[in-house]
């Protein structure tokens, strides 16, 4: 009875998280695009302005295609796996950082195939869609390999981790500090990389013609994915934050860490926006990699 109660209680603290999520990733997109006004000298937006984007679209109604459904179930699946306030998750097993980025870059995938419908494929007559893609493309090429070594050098340093779950669980019975700090390297290398994944707005250009509820829904994908991406690697960098097991939302130090853990992650995202050089990624991935290898060398 007791283990019944226990995980009714899990899963009401898995939904709640998941509506905060949902709550707060438009008001993420908001506070990256303040920083990046910021730093460019520009007046910023107002607060909650991507909300109402949203809100309009979906009240002028209209069909939603395929593509967006796709988009939008991959993002809220990548969400439901990943630790977030709790690192109790359903399906832990596939809060893996190549899991739960393959589901990421699977739900951009979707939002391609949106822009290669039709006669003729939106980037062939859009400009600006053509040079994002361009820039996109080699973007989600180095990321992939990227997620492959982080998992690569979870499995060699804590052995039997389990993903991000048990990586969080682990670190708490032993530090690891080389394995710690290796991940702080391998999150900024990736960050170096996933800027533009965060900056919601230029993606845009891939959907023109979609309107209504359907431009709503892909809107939200979008954010979604960002908020996605913030959360895995604020997992990667932050493990420390994410509560652990025999939690029960009482402390509300625990609500607070998880939108500040965002709020951090999509802050350096809009600073590493200037940054969109490779050297820099290869650079901090190098140092992790290294870090790693010499803790578990050394142990």
């Amino acid at each position: 009875m007791t283990a019944v109660f226990d995980g009714a209680s899990e899963a009401l603290l898995w939904l709640i998280q998941m509506a905060i999520v949902l709550l707060v990733a438009p008001l993420l997109i908001d506070f990256g695009a303040m920083i990046r006004a910021w730093l460019d000298g520009r007046r910023a937006g107002r607060w909650g302005a991507r909300w109402r984007l949203l809100l309009a679209g979906w009240q002028a109604g209209g069909a939603v295609g395929v593509e967006a459904r796709l988009a939008l179930g991959f993002a809220v699946a990548a969400l439901a796996v990943l630790p977030i306030a709790t690192f109790w998750t359903f399906f832990p097993v596939l809060a893996d950082p190549l899991a739960v980025g393959l589901l990421l870059l699977a739900s951009r995938a979707a939002l391609w195939r949106l822009a290669a419908s039709g006669p003729a494929p939106v980037w062939r007559r859009d400009g600006a869609a053509l040079r994002f893609v361009r820039s996109e493309a080699w973007r989600l090429a180095a990321l992939a390999p990227m997620l492959v070594l982080v998992s690569a050098l979870i499995a060699i340093a804590l052995p039997g981790a389990n993903g991000l779950a048990g990586l969080t669980r682990n670190l708490r019975i032993d530090a690891a500090p080389s394995l710690a700090g290796g991940l702080v390297f391998m999150a900024l290398a990736m960050l170096a990389i996933a800027p533009p994944l965060l900056d919601t707005g230029a993606c845009e250009a891939l959907f023109p013609r979609a309107v209504g509820r359907e431009r709503a829904v892909l809107r939200l994908a979008l954010d979604l994915g960002a908020c996605g991406w913030c959360v895995l690697l604020a997992d990667l960098a932050m493990p420390g934050l994410v509560a652990g097991e025999g939690w029960r939302g009482q402390n509300p130090l625990d609500w607070a860490a998880m939108p500040v853990r965002l709020a951090l992650m999509a802050g350096l995202g809009a600073l590493f926006d200037s940054w969109r050089r490779p050297g820099v990624a290869v650079m901090l991935a190098a140092a992790g990699v290294a870090l790693v290898l010499a803790g578990r060398l050394g142990a």
